[in-house]
């Protein structure tokens, strides 16, 4: 469990939380992974008895205390990590258990460390490698750094997770079909069309095709722990160059409701600051309105994540263009009906020294860029929200 926890939240971070009240003796009602007003109430208990501040926010010291006390702890595995008797055991559990609920976890051992395997539904694009394309149970791996063997195998269990889209009474569901697509720019090695294969890159040699990547994956991570039923699929997981049109095909083939393209600017080394862009009406854009309102909500989010770091950002606004990532026939838009809104993000000067300390070198490189992916998670779910 690595992100702040507050009333509204949900996945299986917040059931395990529930879980953990309920051991401590503090009653969250219903245990659903729902956070709603009984589990508010049981975490504001839950610091009142340990000198904490009650907020009914779990965050960075609620945690450190409750992991004292014997809080499981859950880390998402990057691709790195995946190692082939990992990958070999996410295949077995796969088999298995299929067919089981998506937010069902299942927990193994190798070499005597513990890990938790997740069924959720993941998404083969087409051009990729896996066939056949479309919608798939698959498995995401876990580090459990505190097991607490609280956790009972799916076979056991006498209360399965809550599947996706449940409805409780202590809070309203998220959209339980809602679609975000994570265009991480760049990619490859050639130009494919207008698509470069890399724009910026920064001081110590990081290129903005693989920043842009990485935070793709940890907003799709941080929605993931966030909201049970929005699906977040990435138009590219490797190194390679789509063209600007595939990109927004693979929305308009998901049926997107936000459509999200990631990028990093790059200048003269001195420019800094956070920008969104749109489609301009000129260049036929039917969404302008839902554009700009999803536009102007990342922004804000990414800016003031960012400068929690570095006053030294700025916000450069939302822009227009006419940029082909963003055409709304290929995004699935018309005059009639037009379901996806959509922008392009560029998250900062990745050229500029400070920024690339801020993401790259710095100590606290890490935090930033989860921290900024964090914001972008909860800007994409206020949008569907909204």
């Amino acid at each position: 469990m690595t992100r702040t926890l507050r009333k509204g939240h949900r996945g299986p971070d917040v059931r395990r939380w529930q879980e953990f009240l309920e051991r401590k003796g503090h009653s969250p009602g219903k245990i659903d992974g729902s956070f709603g007003e009984k589990t508010a109430a049981a975490t504001r208990a839950f610091q009142t008895a340990n000198g904490l501040t009650a907020d009914a926010v779990v965050g960075p010291k609620t945690l450190a205390k409750a992991a004292e006390l014997g809080l499981r702890s859950l880390r998402r595995l990057t691709n790195s990590e995946l190692t082939p008797a990992l990958i070999a055991q996410a295949r077995k559990i796969l088999g298995a258990h299929h067919a089981d609920p998506y937010g069902t976890e299942i927990p193994f051992e190798i070499d005597e460390v513990h890990y938790v395997a997740r069924i959720e539904e993941h998404y083969h694009p087409p051009g990729g490698p896996r066939k056949p394309w479309g919608y798939h149970p698959g498995v995401s791996l876990f580090l459990d750094a505190e097991p607490d063997r609280q956790i009972e195998a799916p076979d056991d269990a006498t209360e399965p997770a809550a599947p996706p889209g449940t409805v409780t009474d202590e809070a309203p569901a998220l959209a339980t079909r809602a679609v975000i697509v994570l265009d991480p720019g760049h990619g490859g090695t050639a130009m494919v069309g207008s698509s470069s294969p890399n724009n910026a890159t920064s001081p110590s040699g990081v290129s903005e095709k693989e920043l842009t990547l990485r935070m793709a994956e940890l907003v799709r991570a941080s929605v993931a722990a966030q909201a049970v039923g929005v699906r977040v699929e990435l138009t590219r997981s490797s190194d390679v160059n789509l063209g600007l049109a595939d990109r927004a095909r693979a929305a308009g083939a998901l049926e997107a409701d936000l459509f999200l393209s990631l990028h990093f600017n790059g200048f003269d080394g001195k420019a800094r600051g956070v920008e969104t862009w749109i489609r301009s009406k000129g260049s036929g854009n039917v969404n302008h309105a839902d554009d700009l309102r999803f536009a102007q909500r990342v922004l804000g989010n990414v800016h003031e994540a960012i400068r929690a770091f570095d006053t030294g950002t700025k916000n450069r606004g939302v822009k227009e263009s006419g940029f082909g990532v963003l055409r709304d026939d290929l995004l699935g838009n018309s005059a009639a009906s037009h379901p996806c809104r959509a922008c392009l993000l560029e998250i900062e000067f990745l050229d500029a020294p400070k920024v690339d300390e801020l993401f790259n070198t710095g100590a606290r490189a890490a935090e930033v860029r989860e921290r900024v992916a964090a914001a972008i998670a909860r800007a994409l779910l206020d949008e569907i929200e909204s």
